[in-house]
């Protein structure tokens, strides 16, 4: 397991408990503190390191689920251009972003269909606004399979 005990790697979001540390105090008691980190983010530094972790001030994914740890999807960004994307993104047709579910509602709905054998493509299409529906019935062939 990586030992990762920089308290800049926190981001407030689901974190990981990644490791505890105890810390002696003046009149000799103890304390236990814990630190933890994004999956995504700890899966990074595994594969980076944490110094190149800690160079990159936003990690993205551009299969806009949050529960993915696929390497190949992640992408070193900053809070501007990951903003400019989201703007971008969030109305595509059958994107993670438009789900009514939300990205994460999405996310965990195909695992679920995954883990079950359903239909994966069932799954994305039941958080699919009414509007983008239509949009995929009059133009089938120019839609975005949603990552």
């Amino acid at each position: 397991m990586l030992a990762v005990d920089r308290g800049d790697l926190r981001q407030r979001t689901r974190p990981v408990p990644v490791a505890d540390q105890r810390l002696t105090r003046p009149d000799g008691t103890t304390a236990r503190r814990t630190y933890v980190v994004i999956a995504h983010r700890f899966g990074y530094a595994a594969l980076n390191g944490v110094d190149a972790l800690l160079q990159v001030p936003l990690l993205a994914h551009q299969c806009d689920n949050p529960l993915c740890q696929n390497p190949r999807c992640w992408r070193e960004s900053n809070h501007r251009a990951n903003g400019r994307d989201y703007a971008y993104r969030r109305d595509v047709v059958r994107g993670a972003l438009t789900d009514t579910r939300g990205a994460r509602g999405r996310a965990r709905a195909v695992r679920d269909a995954a883990r079950a054998g359903a239909e994966i493509s069932q799954a994305v299409l039941a958080g699919i606004r009414p509007v983008h529906l239509e949009q995929i019935a009059l133009f089938p062939h120019h839609v975005d399979d949603g990552g």
